[in-house]
């Protein structure tokens, strides 16, 4: 069922390797650890965001072929739905909570 999801969605986005694609949606779910229902939902929304944003995608597609590809920035969105994803913040966080009060560093 994945499969067909990611492989339509591929070929409208722009996918140069649908049986990887398939495998990253699969493993993305698992590790979300949500019902099909509800990935399926997250893949169609992903797959809405990424339509209504293409046109802040630079990733050209294969050579000789026009549409950009957009397999990446779908994951993406994809991934911060399903909460898999860390923000550049989050980061910056951890690293202030690390220094003591009054650090002005060096």
């Amino acid at each position: 069922m994945i499969r067909q999801y990611v492989e339509d969605f591929g070929r409208e986005l722009g996918d140069q390797a649908p049986k990887s694609s398939v495998t990253r949606a699969t493993n993305l779910m698992q590790e979300a650890g949500v019902s099909l229902g509800l990935f399926i939902g997250a893949l169609q929304d992903a797959k809405k965001t990424t339509q209504k944003r293409s046109g802040n995608i630079q990733k050209p597609g294969p050579a000789g072929l026009a549409q950009k590809n957009k397999m990446a920035y779908f994951f993406s969105v994809l991934e911060d739905q399903l909460g898999l994803r860390e923000t550049a913040t989050t980061g910056a966080d951890e690293a202030r909570d690390d220094r003591s009060p009054g650090h002005r560093g060096a």
